[in-house]
């Protein structure tokens, strides 16, 4: 399955130097893990369908301050295992729950927090 899903592509551009290119992602029902890459989104708004995990991009000491941002829109307990490229869990993202993730000066993802919302 290709990892492209409606909006995460939509401008092409790479991250500038800030790393804030400020894309966001619509609301994608998953039907398989996804593979993120630094050409995506920064922001995800995601439902599981069912447990999943989301891999984050390959990052580098040069990347210190990129982020990525997932949140569950599960309508169920479905969880989302937040993974680095190189398969280690950084942290699990539950129903109704947003996890910010960021890229610490060594260049290894960390977890900055995970978040409760209510859905409207």
């Amino acid at each position: 399955m290709s990892n492209e899903y409606s909006g995460s592509r939509a401008n092409k551009a790479p991250p500038g130097p800030h790393m804030y290119p400020g894309r966001y992602a619509a609301q994608v029902v998953l039907s398989a893990n996804l593979t993120l890459t630094k050409r995506d989104a920064q922001v995800h708004a995601l439902d599981p369908n069912g447990a999943r995990d989301v891999v984050l991009p390959t990052v580098t000491a040069a990347d210190h301050g990129y982020f990525q941002r997932i949140a569950n829109w599960a309508g169920g307990a479905e969880n989302i295992t937040v993974k680095d490229a190189a398969g280690n869990a950084i942290g699990t993202v539950s129903r109704q729950e947003e996890g910010e993730f960021y890229v610490d000066s060594a260049g290894a993802w960390q977890l900055h927090g995970i978040y409760t919302y209510a859905n409207a």
